[in-house]
């Protein structure tokens, strides 16, 4: 993960190493604004020849400094 000029943190994909009836894809981004304390993580999940029902779930962790 790296952070560009603008407070925006940028990441690449990665993927987790899992059998492949679980094999689970997912591409994190954060930003963060310069004027508040709170950040938001959106983690969008993809998964591949798995008995989930909805491989299009997302998952959204707030984070706050305070």
């Amino acid at each position: 993960m790296h952070a560009s000029s603008n407070d925006v943190y940028r990441s690449t994909e990665h993927r987790a190493v899992a059998p492949q009836e679980v094999e689970r894809f997912s591409l994190p981004a954060s930003t963060v604004p310069s004027s508040d304390d709170t950040t938001e993580i959106r983690i969008r999940s993809g998964l591949k020849h798995s008995k989930y029902k909805n491989p299009e779930d997302r998952i959204v962790l707030v984070v706050s400094s305070g």
